[in-house]
C-alpha cells in the first residue's frame, strides 16, 4: 500500500508566467525540504494576492525585488495591520510574514 504525502505540493503562484522567474528559482534554490518549499510559496502567495497584484495585472516576481525598501516596508505593515483586523493569532501572524 503506498503512503499518501503529508501535503501537497502547491506549484501556483498567482503573478508566475509560464516560465519560472529567477527571483523564484534564487528563493527556492535555499529550501532543503519540499514542505518548506510550499509554505514559501502559500504564503508569498497570500502577501501577493492581499496587495492586489495576480495574473490579471502582469505582475512578475522580480518586479517585486525592485520595489524600494520604504515602500515595501509600508506594505509589510499594512499586510501586519490586516491580519491583527481578522483577529489571527500572533504566532500566525508572524509565520505569514517571517517565512
Amino acid at each position: 500500500m503506498e503512503k499518501s504525502p503529508k501535503f501537497i505540493l502547491n506549484n501556483r503562484y498567482s503573478g508566475m508566467k509560464k516560465t519560472v522567474q529567477r527571483s523564484i528559482s534564487m528563493m527556492e534554490s535555499g529550501c532543503k525540504s519540499p514542505y518548506t518549499r510550499n509554505e514559501y510559496r502559500v504564503r508569498l502567495n497570500r502577501f501577493v494576492e492581499h496587495l492586489g497584484m495576480d495574473s490579471k495585472s502582469a505582475f512578475t516576481f522580480n518586479e517585486l525585488i525592485k520595489i524600494p525598501v520604504p515602500q515595501l516596508k509600508e506594505w509589510i505593515e499594512d499586510y501586519v495591520i490586516y491580519h491583527k483586523n481578522c483577529d489571527l493569532a500572533r504566532s500566525t501572524i508572524n509565520n505569514d510574514v517571517c517565512e
